[in-house]
């Protein structure tokens, strides 16, 4: 059994690494090495449906391992342990010299693979709920600025929101007591909890230290700024 953990949460990780949208910055000719947001660099500077691609590949690296692991019928900690190594995948890949994303869209695959493999559509609707207000404010009102051409509206850049962030954050501090709710598995519970940890230590930890020598606000308030919004500044 501890070979068939150590395989399964090595396998994981790997997927959680997978370079997409690097690669494809390489075929089209650009070099995404030293972008802060991949996810923005490939929207703005590749376009809309290479950017849609990289959101939905980064929501597959946490949905793949999370399936796999339940068509093997893993109980239910080995699931969540995969998953929370696909994440790491992400956050920390070792050929980006662990320095990679956020961790935001492979997490909410792990909650999309968890509630498609213990059949819980009541989890994902409502774990959705804050995200989804967010992502409307968000946008809501830079699509419905006048004298924009339909390109620009949906053009989903601009500058940053608070929205997004909060509801992004917001979604995964409901998952843990939303899934003891609908399921009761401690496993689950558990795995989620760490999947908020893993998120808020991304937070406050990605690129602090070139932010604490730019930006010109206290220690704290750039931690209290990271947590809740996702960056330094407010």
């Amino acid at each position: 059994m501890l070979w068939i953990i150590l395989i399964s949460t090595v396998c994981s990780y790997l997927v959680g690494t997978f370079p997409y949208m690097l690669l494809l910055a390489r075929v089209k000719g650009m070099d995404f090495s030293h972008e802060e947001d991949l996810h923005m660099a490939t929207w703005h500077k590749i376009g809309r449906l290479e950017g849609l691609s990289a959101v939905a590949i980064d929501v597959l690296k946490g949905v793949i391992p999370v399936i796999l692991c339940g068509i093997l019928q893993f109980p239910a900690y080995l699931i969540m342990l995969c998953g929370l190594a696909a994440v790491c995948g992400q956050m920390w890949p070792f050929f980006r010299k662990f320095d990679g994303e956020r961790g935001n869209t492979t997490g909410l695959g792990v909650f999309v693979g968890v509630s498609i493999i213990y059949e819980l559509p009541l989890f994902f609707f409502i774990g959705v709920i804050p995200l989804a207000i967010g992502f409307l404010v968000r946008t809501t009102p830079r699509f419905m600025k006048r004298r924009q051409t339909m390109n620009e509206r949906f053009k989903l850049g601009g500058p940053p929101s608070n929205g997004l962030p909060i509801g992004m954050l917001a979604t995964f501090v409901f998952m843990p007591p939303l899934i003891g709710w609908l399921q009761g598995s401690l496993p689950l519970v558990l795995g989620f909890i760490a999947l908020f940890f893993l998120i808020v230590i991304r937070r406050l930890t990605a690129g602090i230290s070139d932010d604490i020598k730019t930006t010109k606000i206290s220690l704290w308030r750039i931690l209290f700024n990271r947590f809740l919004l996702d960056r330094s500044y407010w």
